[in-house]
């Protein structure tokens, strides 16, 4: 009786283990996966950003005349 159940595990250890061999084989027969490469090139780096958006300033400036009149021309330019 010991004898038929030390067989039958020993059998079965041998059928798990051939079982994982054949898995691990199965898993290593997979293609290998390839990968396209380029030539590398000497090339320049343009940076551009695109903000939307508007400018507000930090502080305003009023333009008023010492004396009374209509300005005609104004000779700076914003």
């Amino acid at each position: 009786m010991k004898k038929t159940i030390t067989v039958i595990i020993l059998i079965l250890i041998v059928i798990i283990f051939s079982g994982f061999l054949y898995y691990f084989w199965q898993k290593n027969q997979q293609d290998p996966v390839i990968y396209e490469t380029e030539q590398a090139s000497v090339d320049t780096i343009v940076k551009k950003t695109v903000a939307t958006g508007s400018i507000v300033p930090k502080e305003e400036v009023l333009i008023k005349p010492n004396i009374s009149g209509i300005i005609d021309e104004i000779y700076v330019e914003a």
